[in-house]
C-alpha cells in the first residue's frame, strides 16, 4: 500500500499550517437548532482520562463554537497558537455538544479530491498515536516501534484512521479506546500487537459505539476484551485473541452497541482465506464470549477458519456466561464453501450458540464443529432452519447433554451426507448409530423430533433428537497423529503438534488436567500445572469424530539449560547464516519481521550454520534468530544484521520535463529501477539495462513527473524490488515558467510574465479548480479571475502548460487584503444561546462586547447570515451590548450595537397518559404556543392546541408503547424552549379467571371471567404457545370465551391462559384446570349369533374395546347415543357359548372408565311339536317356542342334515320333498339353539 513518506520536521510542519489557519477555516456552518448529542458520561469523563486534542476539530467538522476552554489547553497548545491568550467563543460551549454538520461529517465519506490530500504519517509515542484519533486530516499511520497507554483515548474525530502496526506491540496498560459521540466512525488495524487494555464490564479495550466499524488482519491481542463495534467487525489474515483479564463479566469480540436496534448495526465478516483464533480464558464471561445482539450479518467467507474457545483457567466454576456466541438477532450465519467454524468449551453448561437465528447455512464444503460440555451445541429460542449442506460435528461431551435445541417448526436439512449419532448416556469415542447418503429435512420442537423426511427410511424411523448428545457428518477417514514436547518439574505448558483445529486432551497419570485446541498450523500450547518427577503426562486430539493416537512423555527433573547464540552479519542473497553459540543451545528458530519462517541449523563445536532461502531475507527486513535447548527452552534470541550482498551505481542524465524516458549510466548488479516521486515510491518499475556498455534506459509515462516535482531513481538487483542498492536524484529541466504579480482581492485578473513554452495557466483557490485559459505574449499575461472568486486569506496557485496539456510550472499567487464588510445584528432575546443576524463583505469573526468588557470571539459566518454563541448568564437585561466584525487578518470592519428585549415564560404540565389514547392532555401557563412530543429520545411531531391553560396533542397510534420514556417540550412562538416534562404512562392491570375445561371430541371454547383491562389472550399448552386463534372475545359483562380446537388440549396437559392489555402488556397468568372425564357402562344378555351387543351408559363413555376370554378383539368402536343408549357390533363367530366377554368404556381421549361382563345365552331353553306328516308332502310343519333356531332330522335312526326356517310366530317348516318318505318311516325333528344346545325333539309316523 502507497503510504506518504514525511521528511524530519514534517510532523511539525502540518500542526502549524492547521493551527495558523484555524480561524480562517472556522467559517463553516454552525446550525443553531441541531439536534443535541446524549454522550455517555463515563467516556467523556473517567479519572485518568488523557483528552484527545480539540485543535484541528474547527477544520475538519465545521464546528466553530466551543470545542476547547483555555483550562484544558497545555503549554504546548499555548506556544504554537497565537490566539491562545484570547478568550473565544469556542471556549464556553459544554464539551458534549456537535452540531448537524458535525454529525454529518463523521458519517458522510469525503470527496476523493479532500480523501487524496489528507496526511499518512509515522508515529512512535503514545501522544503521537493519542493525536491522530483527533484528527480527521490523518488517514494512515505508521509505528516506528512499540510504546505504553498513558491514558485512555476518547472523544474519537478521525472518521476512518488505518494503524499500520509494522509488527509492533503496543501495552495498553488498564486504559481504553472509546468512540462514541460521532456516528460512523471506523478504524482499520493492520499488523500489530495489543497487550492488556480494559473498559470496566460495559465496553472493551477498543470500543467503536454509535455504528463504529472495526477491521483487524494481522493482529494479537492478550489481555481485556479486545473489539466491541456497533458498525460491524471485520476480521482478516491471522488474527489471534486471547482473553486473559480476570475482569467481571467480559467478552471476546463483540458486534454491540447502545445507539442501533437489534439487528441494526453492522456486519461480522471474516475475509476469504483468514484465519481466526479467538480463546476466552477469563472463566466468566457476560452473555456468551461474543455477543452478536446488532449484527446485521454473519459470514465466514470461503477457505477461512474461525476458532473460538472458552476455558476456565481458574479451574473453578464461572458464575455466569450462558453460550459462546450469544445473539438476539434473527440474521442467518452464513459459513461459505472451504470454511469452516470450530466452537469449543470444556466449562460446564456452557452452551455453543445461543441465539435467534433464523437460520444457520452450512454451505457445501463448509465444516461447522462444536463441542460443549453439558451445554446444548445449538440453542435457538426461536423457529430456525439449519441448513446442514456441509460437514457438521456437534457433539456434547456430557453423557445426558443436548445437541439442539430450537423453537416449534424447526427443522435441519442434510445434503446427502452419511450421518452419524451417539445415543444419550454414552461417551464412546465413535457414533454408535449410523446413516448414509441422508437428503431431505428433519423437524423438530425443542430438542424432540417431529418429523424426519429424507431419503433414507431407516433414518426417518430411528433418528430422534431427543436421543442423541452427537450428531455429525463423518467424511474424514482420519486426523494427524498427536505429539507431545518433553515436559519438566519446571514446566507450565504443553506443547506439541496435532490435526490442526482439534480438540487436544492432557491427562497427567490419566487424570485430566487441561484441554485446549490446536491452532492452524497444528501446534498447540496449552497451560498445566507443576508435575512430579515419573508423572507421565499423555496427548490426545479428537475432530469430527475421529480420536487421534495417544502421544506421552514421562516428566523429569528440571534442568533449566543456559546457553546464547551469536549470528554473524548476513548478506542478501546468501543461504545460509553462521555464527557461534555457547552452552546447551541446540537448535534455532528464524523470524523475519515477526513471523516465524523455520526451525532447525546444524549446531557443533561452538558453531552454527542455519539454512535459509537466499531470497526470502531482504535488506530492509527485521530478522530475528531465536536459540533453544533440546527440551524446547528458549535460551537467547538475537537481531540478525542484514546488509546488502550486491553492490552497484546509477548515474542518470539530465531529464527534460515531457520526455518519453530517462537515460543514463549504471554499474555492478543493478537489474532493475523505481521512480520515486517527491518522496513516494511509484508502481512504476523495470528498464533496460544493458550490461554489454553500462547503460540504461526507463521509460516515462506521460503526466507522470511535473514541473517541480523531486524524482530520484532507485536502483535494485531483483524484481521484487527488495533491496535499494542505490537511489540518486533525476535533474528535472523545466520547458517553461511563470511569474505572477501579487493579486489585490477585487482585481480582474492576475498578470505576471513567463518564459518558454507556456501557452495557458489554470487557477486554483483553496484546492479547487476555478478556470483555465489566460493571454500570452511577448513574455507577458493575464489570467482572468471571476468577481468574488477569491477572498482575503485565500490559497491562490497558478498551473503553467504547454500546447500539449503538459504541466510546465505552477506557482502561488500572494493575495494581498482590500476588505470591507458590515455586520447587522437581530434583536437579542434574554437566554437565548445565540446572537443571529446578517453580514456582508469580507467579515470571518465577530467579538462580543457586553457594557465595554470584552467576552469572547468567534462566531460562524456562511453565505450573508451568522450565529454568535453566548455564554449562558453573561447578558442581563438593560446591559449594553455591542458586536465588532473583523476580516480574515483581524482588522476591524464594522461595529454595531445589539439590542436587548424581554424574555418569553411559561410551563406546561401533562396529565397521565394511557396506551391507545389518541391525544396527551394537560394545563400550561405563560407563552406556550405549541409543544414537540419526543418517545425514547426520539423526536415524533410538534403541534398541539394551546386554549385557555389547557392543551391536547396528537400521539400518532402506536407510537407510545409500555415502559417507553416519554417527554413533551414546551415552546414560544419563535421557537424558543420554555419547559419540558415527561409524561407519565398509566399502568394498566386486570386478572383473568378462567372455568375448568372439559375435553371432548369437537371443537370447544376455554371460558370464564375478566377484570380490567384486559383485551386479548393467549394459550400456552405444555410450555408451547398454541397458534393465535384470534385472541379471545372478552365481553363488557366481565365475561371471556377462548377458542380451542379440537385435539389441542389433552387430559394431564399443562394449560395456561395468559391475560394481555390492549398494547399486548401481560396482565396475569393462570392455569386452566382439566376435569377428568367419568361414566359407566352396563350391557344387556347376549345371545350366541347376535349381531350386536346393546345397553345403558352414563357420563363421558364414546367408546367401547371389546375384550372375549382375555383377548382384545376390537379395540374401539360403539354406537353411542343421546339418550343413553348404545350397540356394538359383532362380528358372526366371534362369540361362542361359554365365552367370557368384557366391553370397556373409553372417553374421547381414550381413557379407560369402566368396563362391565356380557353374560352370554342366559337360560336357554325351548320345545318343538310336529305335525302329521303324508308321504309325497314338500314339508314337515309344526310349532316351536323359546331359543330354538333350527332343525336336524332323523329318520328310521339315520341322522340327516341341519335346516329349517324358524319364524317369529313360533311356526316352522323343514323341506324334505328330496328325501322319498314313504309311509310307515318313523321321522324325529331336533331343535337346536343358535349355539347348537339341543332343546327338544318331537317324533312322528309318515302316513
Amino acid at each position: 500500500m502507497k503510504k506518504k513518506l514525511l521528511k524530519k520536521g514534517s510532523i511539525l510542519g502540518l500542526t502549524s499550517v492547521l493551527i495558523s489557519s484555524q480561524i480562517v477555516l472556522s467559517t463553516a456552518p454552525f446550525i443553531a437548532g441541531a439536534e443535541e448529542k446524549i454522550i455517555n458520561p463515563t467516556e467523556e469523563k473517567q479519572q485518568e482520562d488523557v483528552q484527545t486534542p480539540e485543535l484541528v476539530e474547527q477544520k475538519v467538522d465545521g464546528a466553530t463554537d466551543n470545542d476547547k476552554t483555555e483550562d484544558d489547553s497545555t503549554k504546548e497548545d499555548k506556544a504554537l497558537n497565537p490566539f491562545s491568550e484570547l478568550k473565544t467563543e469556542n471556549s464556553e460551549k459544554k464539551e458534549n455538544e456537535t452540531t448537524v454538520n458535525e454529525a454529518k461529517s463523521a458519517t458522510d465519506p469525503a470527496p476523493k479530491s479532500q480523501r487524496d490530500q489528507r496526511a499518512a504519517i509515522s508515529v512512535s509515542t503514545f501522544a503521537q498515536f493519542r493525536d491522530a484519533f483527533a484528527n480527521d486530516q490523518i488517514r494512515e499511520i505508521t509505528l516506528t516501534n512499540g510504546f505504553s497507554f498513558t491514558g485512555n483515548i476518547t472523544g474519537v474525530r478521525n472518521s476512518n484512521l488505518t494503524v499500520y502496526g509494522n509488527n509492533q506491540t503496543i501495552n495498553m496498560g488498564s486504559y481504553y479506546i472509546h468512540s462514541l459521540a460521532n456516528r460512523g466512525m471506523r478504524l482499520t488495524l493492520e499488523n500489530l500487537n495489543t497487550r492488556g487494555g480494559r473498559f470496566g464490564e460495559s465496553y472493551a479495550a477498543i470500543s467503536y459505539d454509535n455504528y463504529g466499524h472495526v477491521t483487524l488482519r494481522n493482529v494479537t491481542h492478550q489481555g481485556g476484551e479486545y473489539v466491541l463495534a456497533e458498525g460491524g467487525i471485520t476480521l482478516g489474515g491471522n488474527v489471534n485473541a486471547r482473553i486473559t483479564d480476570r475482569q467481571n463479566l467480559s467478552n471476546s469480540i463483540s458486534v454491540w452497541g447502545t445507539k442501533a436496534p437489534i439487528g441494526g448495526g453492522g456486519p461480522f465478516i471474516v475475509e476469504e482465506g483468514a484465519n481466526v483464533n479467538i480463546s476466552q480464558e477469563t472463566g466468566n464471561v457476560y452473555q456468551g464470549s461474543m455477543l452478536l445482539g446488532m449484527a446485521t450479518q454473519f459470514v465466514i467467507r470461503k477457505n477461512a477458519v474461525f476458532n473460538m474457545q472458552a476455558i476456565n483457567s481458574s479451574r473453578t466454576t464461572p458464575p455466569y456466561g450462558d453460550a459462546l456466541i450469544v445473539s438476539r438477532s434473527t440474521i442467518t450465519p452464513v459459513i461459505e464453501s472451504g470454511a469452516e467454524m470450530n466452537l469449543y468449551t470444556g466449562i460446564s453448561g456452557l452452551r455453543g450458540i445461543q441465539s435467534n437465528f433464523s437460520g444457520i447455512n452450512v454451505q457445501p464444503g463448509a465444516k461447522l464443529n462444536i463441542n460443549t460440555n453439558g451445554g446444548t451445541g445449538i440453542y435457538n429460542s426461536a423457529r430456525t432452519t439449519l441448513n446442514f449442506a456441509g460437514d457438521i460435528d456437534i457433539k456434547n461431551s456430557a453423557a445426558t447433554g443436548q445437541t439442539i435445541y430450537a423453537a416449534a417448526g424447526s427443522s435441519m436439512i442434510f445434503g446427502g451426507q452419511d450421518i452419524g449419532a451417539r445415543s444419550k448416556g454414552s461417551l464412546a469415542s465413535t457414533p454408535d448409530m449410523q446413516w448414509n447418503n441422508v437428503s431431505g429435512s428433519a423437524s423438530f420442537s425443542g430438542n424432540n423430533t417431529a418429523t424426519n423426511s429424507t431419503t433414507n427410511a431407516s433414518f426417518n424411523s430411528q433418528f430422534r433428537l431427543q436421543n442423541v448428545n452427537w450428531l455429525t457428518s463423518k467424511t474424514a477417514t482420519g486426523i494427524e497423529n498427536t505429539t507431545i514436547n518433553g515436559l519438566t518439574t519446571a514446566s507450565t505448558v504443553a506443547t506439541g503438534t496435532a490435526e490442526p483445529n482439534s480438540i487436544v486432551e492432557i491427562k497427567a497419570n490419566g487424570t485430566v488436567i487441561n484441554t485446549g485446541v490446536a491452532n492452524g498450523n497444528g501446534t498447540y500450547s496449552i497451560s498445566i500445572p507443576l508435575q512430579t518427577v515419573g508423572t507421565t503426562v499423555t496427548a490426545q486430539a479428537s475432530l469430527n469424530g475421529q480420536v487421534s493416537n495417544i502421544a506421552e512423555t514421562v516428566v523429569r527433573a528440571a534442568n533449566i539449560p543456559v546457553g546464547t547464540i551469536r549470528p554473524d552479519v548476513y548478506s542478501t542473497g546468501s543461504s545460509s547464516i553462521t555464527g557461534s553459540y555457547t552452552g546447551d543451545v541446540t537448535r534455532a528458530e528464524l523470524f523475519v519481521n515477526g513471523q516465524p519462517i523455520s526451525q532447525g541449523g546444524a549446531f557443533a563445536n561452538g558453531s552454527f550454520s542455519y539454512y535459509v532461502n537466499s531470497s526470502r531475507i531482504n535488506l530492509s527486513d527485521n530478522v530475528v534468530l531465536v536459540a533453544y535447548s533440546a527440551d524446547g527452552t528458549e535460551l537467547d534470541r538475537r537481531t540478525v544484521i542484514v546488509v546488502s550482498g550486491v553492490t552497484g551505481s546509477l548515474w542518470p542524465d539530465d531529464y527534460r520535463l515531457g520526455a518519453a524516458s530517462i537515460t543514463g549510466s549504471f554499474s555492478g548488479d543493478i537489474n532493475f529501477a523505481r521512480l520515486v516521486i517527491n518522496g513516494l515510491p511509484t508502481n512504476h518499475w523495470g528498464g533496460n539495462f544493458n550490461p554489454a556498455n553500462g547503460t540504461f534506459s526507463f521509460y516515462v509515462a506521460p503526466n507522470l513527473i511535473g514541473a517541480g516535482d523531486l524524482v530520484t531513481i532507485q536502483g535494485f538487483n531483483s524484481s521484487d524490488l527488495s533491496t535499494v542498492i542505490d537511489e540518486v536524484p533525476v535533474q528535472v529541466i523545466v520547458q517553461g515558467t511563470i511569474a505572477p504579480n501579487d493579486y489585490r482581492v477585487g482585481d480582474s485578473n492576475i498578470i505576471g510574465t513567463y518564459t518558454g513554452d507556456v501557452v495557458r495557466t489554470q487557477l486554483i483557490v483553496n484546492g479547487q479548480d476555478v478556470n483555465i485559459g489566460g493571454t500570452f505574449a511577448n513574455g507577458n499575461f493575464t489570467h482572468f479571475v471571476p468577481a468574488g472568486r477569491i477572498q482575503a486569506g485565500a490559497n491562490v496557485e497558478l498551473v503553467a502548460f504547454d500546447a500539449a496539456g503538459r504541466e510546465l510550472d505552477r506557482q502561488t499567487v500572494r493575495v494581498i487584503a482590500n476588505t470591507q464588510g458590515t455586520i447587522t445584528p437581530a434583536d437579542y432575546r434574554l437566554g437565548d444561546a445565540n446572537i443571529t443576524g446578517t453580514y456582508t463583505g469580507d467579515v470571518v469573526r465577530a467579538e462580543l462586547i457586553v457594557n465595554s468588557n470584552r467576552v469572547n470571539i468567534g462566531g460562524t459566518f456562511v453565505n450573508g447570515t451568522f450565529t454568535y454563541f453566548v455564554p449562558a448568564g453573561r447578558i442581563q437585561a438593560g446591559a449594553n451590548v455591542e458586536l465588532v466584525a473583523f476580516d480574515a487578518a483581524g482588522k476591524e470592519l464594522d461595529r454595531k450595537p445589539v439590542r436587548v428585549t424581554a424574555n418569553t415564560q411559561g410551563t406546561i404540565t401533562p396529565a397521565d397518559y394511557r396506551l391507545g389514547d389518541a391525544n396527551i392532555t394537560g394545563t400550561y401557563t405563560g407563552d406556550v404556543v405549541r409543544a414537540e412530543l419526543i418517545v425514547n429520545s426520539n423526536r415524533v411531531n410538534i403541534g398541539g392546541t394551546f386554549v385557555n391553560g389547557t392543551f391536547t396533542h396528537f400521539v400518532p397510534a402506536g407510537r407510545i408503547q409500555a415502559g417507553a420514556n416519554v417527554e413533551l417540550v414546551a415552546f414560544d412562538a419563535t421557537g424558543r424552549e420554555l419547559d419540558r416534562k415527561p409524561v407519565r404512562i398509566a399502568n394498566t392491570q386486570g386478572t383473568i379467571t378462567p372455568d375448568a375445561f372439559r375435553v371432548v371430541q369437537s371443537n370447544s371454547n376455554i371460558t370464564g371471567t375478566f377484570t380490567g383491562d384486559v383485551a386479548s389472550a393467549r394459550l400456552i399448552v405444555n410450555e408451547n404457545v398454541v397458534p393465535p386463534g384470534g385472541g379471545g372475545t372478552f365481553n363488557p359483562d366481565g365475561t371471556f370465551s377462548f377458542f380451542v380446537r379440537t385435539g389441542t388440549i389433552r387430559v394431564g396437559d399443562r394449560v395456561v391462559l395468559i391475560a394481555f392489555d390492549s398494547a399486548g402488556r401481560e396482565l396475569q397468568r393462570q392455569t386452566v384446570s382439566i376435569v377428568n372425564t367419568q361414566g359407566t357402562i352396563t350391557a344387556n344378555d347376549y345371545k350366541v349369533g347376535d349381531a350386536n351387543i346393546t345397553g345403558n351408559y352414563t357420563g363421558d363413555v364414546t367408546s367401547a374395546r371389546l375384550m372375549v376370554n382375555e383377548r382384545v378383539v376390537t379395540p374401539g368402536g360403539g354406537t353411542f347415543n343421546p339418550d343413553g343408549t348404545f350397540s356394538y357390533f359383532v362380528q358372526a363367530g366371534v362369540i361362542q357359548a361359554g365365552d367370557t366377554v368384557t366391553l370397556v368404556a373409553m372417553d374421547a381421549n381414550g381413557r379407560e372408565l369402566n368396563q362391565t361382563n356380557v353374560r352370554v345365552n342366559p337360560n336357554i331353553q325351548g320345545t318343538i311339536t310336529l305335525n302329521n306328516y303324508t308321504a309325497g308332502g314338500a314339508n314337515l310343519t309344526g310349532t316351536f317356542t323359546g331359543d330354538i333356531a333350527r332343525g336336524r332330522i332323523t329318520v328310521n335312526s339315520v341322522v340327516g342334515m341341519w335346516g329349517g326356517d324358524f319364524n317369529p310366530n313360533g311356526t316352522f317348516t323343514y323341506y324334505v320333498g328330496n328325501l322319498g318318505l314313504t309311509a310307515g318311516d318313523r321321522v324325529t325333528l331336533t331343535g337346536f339353539s343358535l349355539d347348537h344346545t339341543e332343546l327338544d325333539d318331537s317324533t312322528i309316523t309318515v302316513q
